[in-house]
């Protein structure tokens, strides 16, 4: 996952991992680190941000947030189920499950109607 950003001074932005960002903490001016397929060196750094300051200072570069019902439209529950992978389903089920154990039958009937839907891809 990424967690910092790294800003050169040809005003070149990469976003790194925290072991990227270890391994350049490490590293001396004349050595190289590759940063997204591309060997950059170090002094050629101009800084290093946590991604939390670098949207702060570059709000351009956030990404757009996007809800993601509205990427399924009209697929409702059934269609996500569907499209999900098995593994997916299992742990699913799982918490379903475990949201029902303290529960009395039919006092959710969606997540009981939910379940017995997961239940039935998996077999």
């Amino acid at each position: 996952m990424k967690t910092h950003a790294v800003i050169t001074y040809t005003k070149v932005h990469y976003l790194i991992t925290d072991e990227q960002n270890r391994k350049l903490q490490n590293c001396r001016l004349d050595d190289e680190i590759e940063l997204d397929g591309c060997q950059v060196k170090v002094k050629n750094i101009a800084d290093v941000l946590t991604l939390s300051k670098y949207y702060e200072v570059y709000p351009d570069k956030r990404p757009q947030y996007v809800d993601k019902y509205k990427q399924l439209p009209g697929m409702g529950y059934k269609g996500i189920i569907k499209r999900a992978p098995g593994y997916a389903v299992q742990e699913m089920i799982k918490g379903i499950k475990k949201f029902l154990s303290n529960k009395k039958p039919g006092e959710c009937p969606n997540a009981e109607e939910l379940l017995k839907i997961m239940e039935l891809k998996i077999n």
